[in-house]
């Protein structure tokens, strides 16, 4: 990813954009919602300037083929979940978030329940027999099973308070890179500090630790609107996609 690059500017309508202190007022689910929008708007604006996205609109039909083995087996990420179901209004990736959820009003955490159960799905459930289980032991076990798939228990909640947090760190370095991709970093710590009444990051150290979490946290992101752009532009048919660590690894049906 190269900051500076000429499409970078183009999706962002103001400079002012580095600064999300207004996610602060935001609910949990709605910060964490703000934070994955921001991130694949972000790694769109990265892509070759001469290709085009869908913008504002559901994804073509005709590009759907290309992608819809991925999404049945749940290896696609949040840029296609967006790309595709969020609500017209939105805009996306051309609005920023504070800009489009103006023009919509939806449930942010049933919505990004839906995310997450789209980009990170549950293992199916697996039941361990002994190897002396008897068949009356087997349907036993086979009727609990079921009635708990008819009557789950409710979701218990872990680590939203730790996502968040996560979430709002992560717009702050987001902040920082969009930032240093229009000025060099004594502007960038005179501007902010004009901005909050206090430096975004007070030392040339502190903004390239930022930068490089910032880059980190947009593996991920970059990865798959990478594997989209090829997808759609060379009609590429996407059986497999992962990205841990960084490192990106796909498996094309052509290949």
């Amino acid at each position: 990813m190269k900051t500076g690059a000429p499409a970078l500017v183009k999706i962002w309508s103001r400079p002012s954009e580095w600064n999300y202190r207004w996610t602060n007022r935001l609910s949990v689910a709605e910060t964490i919602l703000c934070s994955i929008h921001e991130h694949s708007r972000y790694a769109l604006a990265c892509l070759p300037e001469q290709f085009s996205f869908p913008r504002g609109k559901e994804v073509p039909f005709s590009a759907l083929p290309h992608l819809l083995g991925a999404a049945d087996t749940n290896i696609l990420g949040p840029i296609f979940f967006l790309l595709v179901h969020y609500p017209t209004p939105f805009n996306f990736p051309l609005d920023p978030y504070r800009v489009a959820r103006k023009k919509v009003q939806f449930d942010p955490e049933i919505f990004l329940r839906e995310l997450d159960e789209f980009s990170l799905p549950r293992a199916p459930d697996e039941i361990q027999l002994p190897l002396n289980a008897t068949l009356a032991m087997c349907e036993n076990i086979l009727a609990l099973a079921q009635m708990r798939k008819r009557y789950p228990q409710p979701a218990v909640k872990r680590g939203a308070g730790a996502r968040v947090r996560q979430a709002r760190t992560a717009l702050k370095y987001l902040g920082a890179l969009k930032l240093r991709s229009l000025m060099k970093t004594s502007k960038a710590i005179r501007h902010t500090e004009q901005a909050l009444g206090q430096p975004l990051f007070s030392t040339e150290s502190q903004w390239s630790r930022a930068l490089k979490a910032a880059k980190a946290n947009m593996c991920p992101f970059n990865a798959e609107a990478a594997v989209l752009l090829k997808a759609f532009s060379e009609k590429r048919s996407l059986r497999g996609f992962n990205c841990r660590a960084g490192k990106l690894a796909t498996d094309w049906v052509d290949s």
